[in-house]
């Protein structure tokens, strides 16, 4: 009976009660690279291998102890002739009842070709990730390289007012009468204090610019990043006499997003838009940057529009391949646009171009941040406890005070879903379940009294706390046992706060 493993391409090996082993199939003497004659010599299984970080002998022990199915998990054989030799296996152990007696099975799965290519395809990805970014970081250097004339004419304005006032103060100084021109002395300190401050800020742009995180996400205003990255191109904009306009919702432009990629996508869009506009000397160029909500799915739309002579059809169907181009050799990488939509989908959102009767208008879409965050969130959790805590929305229209919240909530491994928006956070409590409720109270259209109304209107019994300063005490203390407002967080808090009030009101019972 023993003989009917040997037509299998598993290696297996079968041993008596005593660990003795009195059969091997075909397979197994491949595996083990062992003749019949050796195998048939040998007592134990652990003549033949050794292994790393696995008491092999004491699994196989608690197998006989037991006689029922068991797997390991995957591990590193050592052929003991042959040190240099190894394979990655997953091994079977199971019982036997043949008439001949009661034997135990050993099947070896070997997954070394398997394991391989996991490992070289993780090496490739890894290879990948690295040559991903030293592109972006080119894209990055040739693009701070083509705005050189900007940040030298920037810095050169408030670094030639310094030198100048720096020359009246030591005129002023020569005055016996110090008194007499205390306040021009005063005036020409604050104009280099000023240009100081100027210089200072450009200067630490282009480090964040070019050195900040690229893969941290925090929530974000579009609109800031928006303002930032044309104050980066104020020069070519005033050199080519471009006019920038800005449509921006300010309190409703809230992502969660890395702030330097946003920014890297902006100017890779409103530059290539100003070269198009220059080269073909367009007249009263123009570029708009408009910011608006999707009424139908939510998401935030960024709309990059010129006024300038459009983009040929045959460059379309081609525009998001790397280096196509259509600026003259030398001035550009034919990246930017590639970089971007990469960019732009690792934010789970999209960029296209979209048709318009004259110039080009690209648009950029990006989700909103209930949903995101509340994906990101499940990850999170999944990878700092095993079982997933609890579901912790945040609602609040500053985004620091979400990312701190965020920070603080899912080092204790709760599952955070935030929002700067009360109607979707009230969209959100609807379709998911929610275990607590952290609202700001001072927010434009819904404060968060008529959000915590709302909620238990459309029937959220779980725990609602209340964030702000002391003054609005008093609202809390009316709201408590009307609308179970379970407590109130008053700001400024810290970690420690947060983390005991949370405590606290979830492991009341309802």
């Amino acid at each position: 009976m023993l003989t009917h493993y040997d037509h299998l391409f598993e290696p297996i090996v079968v041993l008596d009660l005593q660990k003795k082993v009195v059969h091997c199939n075909p397979a197994f003497n491949l595996f083990s690279k062992q003749p019949p004659r050796v195998l048939r010599n040998i007592e134990f299984l652990f003549q033949l291998f050794e292994t790393k970080d696995f008491d092999l002998e004491g699994w196989i022990d608690q197998g006989f102890l037991k006689l029922e199915l068991r797997i390991s998990p995957e591990l590193e054989l050592i052929h003991v002739r042959e040190k240099n030799l190894t394979s990655h296996v997953v091994i079977r152990q199971f019982p036997l009842e043949l008439a001949e007696g009661t034997f135990v099975a050993i099947a070896i799965h070997d997954i070394s070709i398997e394991k391989n290519l996991y490992d070289k395809y993780r090496q490739q990805l890894q290879e990948l990730h690295t040559t991903h970014a030293q592109i972006v970081q080119a894209d990055k250097l040739a693009t701070l390289g083509e705005m050189t004339a900007t940040i030298s004419h920037e810095i050169s304005n408030p670094l030639t007012i310094a030198v100048g006032n720096t020359e009246l103060i030591d005129v002023y100084l020569e005055n016996p009468d110090l008194p007499a021109v205390r306040a021009e002395l005063v005036r020409a300190n604050g104009d280099i204090r000023e240009s100081i401050d100027r210089i200072h800020n450009i200067i630490r742009n282009m480090k964040h610019f070019l050195w900040q995180s690229e893969y941290t996400k925090e929530f974000c205003s579009l609109a800031d990043a928006i303002a930032q990255s044309v104050e980066l191109l104020k020069t070519p904009l005033e050199a080519g006499d471009v006019k920038v306009e800005t449509l921006l919702l300010t309190e409703d432009s809230v992502v969660l997003a890395n702030p330097l990629k946003l920014q890297q996508v902006i100017i890779n869009l409103v530059k290539n838009a100003i070269d198009a506009l220059v080269e073909k000397g367009t007249p009263r160029p123009q570029i708009l940057l408009e910011v608006r909500r999707n009424q139908t799915d939510h998401s935030l739309e960024l709309r990059v529009v010129d006024n300038g002579p459009g983009i040929s059809t045959s460059v379309k169907e081609n525009l998001f391949r790397p280096f196509t181009t259509t600026k003259k050799v030398g001035q550009g990488t034919g990246l930017g646009l590639s970089i971007s939509q990469k960019i732009i989908e690792s934010h789970k959102g999209t960029i296209e171009l979209q048709d318009t009767e004259v110039g080009t208008c690209f648009l950029v879409r990006l989700p909103p941040i209930e949903g995101y965050s509340f994906s990101r969130g499940d990850k999170v959790s999944r990878g700092i406890t095993a079982k997933q805590g609890p579901r912790i929305l945040i609602v609040d229209n500053e985004p620091q005070i979400l990312n701190v919240l965020t920070r603080f909530l899912e080092d204790e491994g709760h599952h955070v879903i935030a929002s700067a928006r009360p109607e979707e956070a009230l969209r959100f409590i609807g379709k998911m379940d929610v275990d607590l409720v952290l609202t700001d109270l001072s927010m434009p259209e819904i404060n968060g009294r008529q959000l915590a109304h709302l909620a238990r209107e459309q029937g959220h019994q779980g725990p609602i706390v209340y964030m702000s300063t002391s003054k609005n005490a008093e609202a809390y203390n009316r709201d408590r046992d009307k609308m179970r407002i379970a407590g109130m967080l008053i700001k400024p808090f810290t970690k420690e706060e947060v983390i005991r009030t949370v405590k606290d009101v979830l492991g009341r019972k309802p």
